[in-house]
């Protein structure tokens, strides 16, 4: 018998909410074989929306070649399923569109004429790569990465966990303004790159230490991450290092950053406490 684990999106055949997922048997469609196979969840990361199968088979299963994560404006296309579970393809473009949405701020979005709201299909780009999953409809659809998807493999296959940033903030960032607020924020503040704070959670570690709506941060000597999937992929890496030190989920790593407060035009260094949890992971071994 042949088994497999793997990273796989949430969506699974027969609709089964997060809290029901123990050691359920799912079925899974083998598009190669044209048939569906057995699998047993046993992992579920309710955070970025994946789940991990262990998937039995009397046959090799071949991966899915992954790509680098989705660039915008460029053509995807992006395989749907109807209500019978018949496969649709559907085409577009990834949009140049921030839209954090319950502290995700790693959601990419794809334009595509589709009546149907699937989630978990591949988003495959003009190589054939899959470079990222439709997660959900938010109404447009909200992409995770392959380059995050990568981070949550390696991160299983080390240390059997997954753990996500926590810093209680939604955030934009300053490349995505149109180009009229980007060349004001520069003549004006002197800002040309960071992430616009949308969000603070109330009560948060980031709103005490005085990060407030409207707000931009920068971080210090980490110039070259200028996108949302950047940071994420950034944070990704501490997360993978918080667990390679076992260090108490009551931890906190110090990442150094500039805040500008636009409104009173002064900007402070401080350090922001980022936080780590597997809370919204389920293991089921």
């Amino acid at each position: 018998m042949y088994v497999l684990c793997l990273i796989y999106p949430s969506y699974l055949l027969q609709p089964i909410s997060p809290n029901s997922l123990a050691c359920c048997s799912v079925q899974v469609s083998v598009l190669s074989k044209d048939t569906v196979v057995d699998a047993r969840v046993i992992f579920f990361n309710g955070h970025y929306g994946i789940s991990l199968l262990e998937i039995s088979a009397v046959f090799s299963l071949v991966p899915a070649s992954l790509g680098s994560a989705p660039c915008y404006g460029k053509n995807v296309s992006v395989l749907d399923r109807e209500v019978d579970y018949a496969l649709v393809v559907s085409h577009g473009s990834i949009q140049c569109l921030e839209y954090p949405f319950f502290e995700r701020n790693h959601y990419m979005f794809a334009s595509y004429f589709s009546h149907l709201i699937c989630t978990g299909g591949p988003v495959i780009n003009s190589s054939g790569e899959v470079i990222g999953l439709v997660v959900k409809h938010i109404p447009q659809a909200a992409i995770v990465s392959t380059s995050i998807v990568r981070k949550c493999i390696q991160m299983w296959n080390e240390f059997g966990r997954i753990a996500h940033p926590i810093h209680h903030l939604e955030l934009t960032t300053v490349r995505m303004l149109e180009m009229v607020y980007r060349d004001e924020l520069w003549a004006r503040h002197d800002i040309s790159s960071g992430f616009i704070v949308a969000e603070v959670s109330p009560d948060s570690t980031a709103e005490k230490i005085g990060i407030r709506r409207g707000d931009v941060i920068e971080l210090i000597d980490l110039d070259h991450i200028s996108t949302v999937v950047e940071l994420e992929e950034f944070l990704l890496g501490l997360a993978s290092d918080f667990l390679e030190k076992k260090l108490d989920l009551s931890s906190t790593v110090d990442i150094k950053i500039r805040v500008h407060d636009i409104r009173a035009k002064t900007s402070v260094c401080t350090i922001l406490p980022m936080g780590f949890s597997d809370a919204a992971v389920r293991s089921y071994y």
